[in-house]
Parts: structure tokens; sequence; C-alpha cells
């Protein structure tokens, strides 16, 4: 018997004619959704094929209406259990509703409200993992409430993916000097989580150049890439090219080669001449810009001390 013989046709209208989709059946049999249409539509009288014609526009529009309620009542659940996880996590339903105000001001960080939810408790989960091992009064501990002020404070800070940003960069910060714990890392990010607008790449080239500086600070020296990480994160916002410029042409200018405090906060005036001389390596991983940056402080030291005809 062939698939679409009368019988079958005559069975398939009847289902259709009573709400059934036309897709559905055509999968059920196995054939073609529009050979199927053609078929039925052959023998069925100009009356019947009206009547047939507008059964499945309506029935077109009812499943597409019904595709869509599932779609909204899906996000609708993720939302609701999103919400219930944040409650146990210490969020009110008060903090949920000022972060989304706050997101809502801005279109760069506007979002659906299920995938606000769901993004805020991905956060907090890995906050949780880096309060791991320290005290709850602990100045390294983040509390929930922390991290609704880190986000008031700069709402595109909850834009960020955990996998692909925050953790990457969190390690990056962690492991950077063996002198910087976990715990300031913490309640430095808690204080700037300005710190995320920045790219990974710009983080760690900021501090690759850092590491080839020493900073006078509180009468200590440190390395410039640690007063970077913490004490003054706004200076990974510089622009990378003129951040070295800046930092080679202060140490240049200091008999001692160390930077002070003071002068890292000041204006910086640039030549044609300073561009030239510091022109900053491209990127292309960490290692070849490690050697790069120093084989130019390297030679720009030497050529200083030339030109002040010290020995070299």
């Amino acid at each position: 018997m062939s698939k679409l013989d009368r019988e079958t046709l005559i069975m398939c209208k009847n289902r259709i004619m009573q709400g059934q989709s036309i897709s559905s059946i055509a999968r059920e049999i196995g054939v073609d959704r529009k050979d199927l249409k053609s078929k039925i539509l052959e023998i069925l009288s100009d009356e019947e094929k009206n009547e047939f014609n507008e059964k499945l526009k309506h029935n077109f529009r009812r499943n597409r209406k019904s595709a869509r309620n599932i779609k909204k009542e899906n996000r609708e659940e993720k939302y609701k259990m999103a919400v219930q996880t944040l409650v146990r996590l210490g969020i009110t339903k008060e903090d949920i509703e000022t972060i989304s105000r706050v997101l809502s001001t801005n279109r760069h960080t506007t979002m659906a409200k299920d995938t606000f939810a769901i993004k805020l408790v991905e956060i907090l989960e890995f906050i949780k993992e880096r309060n791991q091992g320290i005290e709850v009064n602990d100045e390294g501990y983040i509390t929930s409430k922390d991290v609704i002020n880190m986000i008031l404070k700069d709402p595109r800070f909850m834009t960020n993916d955990v996998k692909r940003k925050l953790k990457p960069m969190c390690d990056i910060l962690d492991n950077w000097s063996s002198n910087v714990n976990k715990y300031q890392i913490n309640s430095y990010i808690k204080q700037y989580p300005e710190i995320f607008k920045n790219s990974i790449k710009k983080l760690k080239m900021h501090l690759i150049i850092g590491d080839n500086f020493l900073v006078k600070f509180d009468e200590k020296y440190i390395p410039l890439s640690e007063y970077i990480i913490t004490e003054n994160p706004f200076l990974i916002s510089e622009n990378s090219s003129k951040f070295f410029r800046r930092v080679c042409k202060l140490k240049n200018s200091t008999k001692s080669g160390i930077i002070e405090e003071k002068d890292l906060n000041g204006s910086f005036e640039e030549t044609e001449e300073i561009k030239e001389k510091y022109e900053l390596p491209e990127y292309e991983d960490d290692e070849s810009f490690r050697r790069d940056v120093e084989n130019v402080i390297n030679r720009t030291d030497r050529e200083d001390k030339s030109e002040k005809g010290e020995e070299i």
C-alpha cells in the first residue's frame, strides 16, 4: 500500500482538521510536508480546500504561539530556580531588584532576567570557590554583600564570563608573584572590580612590563607589577604603549633607576622622540614579549648612559 493512498490521505486530512500539525503527521508517516499537503488538496473539493487551508493557517499560528509559550515558560522556570539558589547564597529579592534596575540603565549591561540571575549564580559560586580556606572575618573573604557592592560599583562586572574572563584573570593575579597571596587578591578585586574591564592580554602586558621596574612605596622598594596588583590597578587602564614609554622615561630620569610612587600618578608629556625611543614591542606570547621588552629597556639604558657620558 502506498504511503499516500486515498485512505491515508483522508486520515491525515481528518487529523489536521482536528488540530494536529501537518508537519508532525508528515514526520510520522515519513513523507515530505509539502508532498503531503499537495496530495491531500488533490482529493478535496474547492470548498473543502478552502476549509483545509484555513485550518492549516490556524494550526500553524497555534503551534507557533505554543512554541513561544514553551520557551517563555522554560525561561521563567530557569529564573525561579536561579532566584532560589541566589536566596540560598545570601542574596535577597531586594538585592536582585536593585541589581536588575542598575543593569537596565545601561545598554551595555542590559540582559534578560533569567540570564542575569543565572550569571549571578555563576559568579557567586566562583567567589565561593575563592573563599575556600579563608576565614569569614578575614579581609580576603568575599561576602555576598561584597559581590553586590562590586556590581553596583561597576555594573559591567556582571557581563564577564566566569570561565573565560574572571577565573583566568584571577589565576594570573594569584600566581604572578610569590609575595602576593590569594587573600590579598580577593581583597584587591573587592575594592577594584574595574580591573576586569581590561583584557587578559592587556593585564599580562602591563605586569610583564612592570616586572622590569622598581617602585619606591612606603619607604620600601617593590616591583612595579606587585605595586599594580596590590596598590594601583588603575594603571592597567592606561594604553599599554603609553604606559611603557612613561615608566621607561621615569626610570631613566633618575640616577637610581627607581620610580617614585608620586611620579607614577603624575602627568606625562610625550614627544615624538620619546615615542620613537621607547617603542613597545608587539605582543605574540608571554615569553617573546618579555624578552623583547627587556631588550628595549637594556638598549635605551645604554643609550642614556652614553648620552650622559657614564660608563656602560
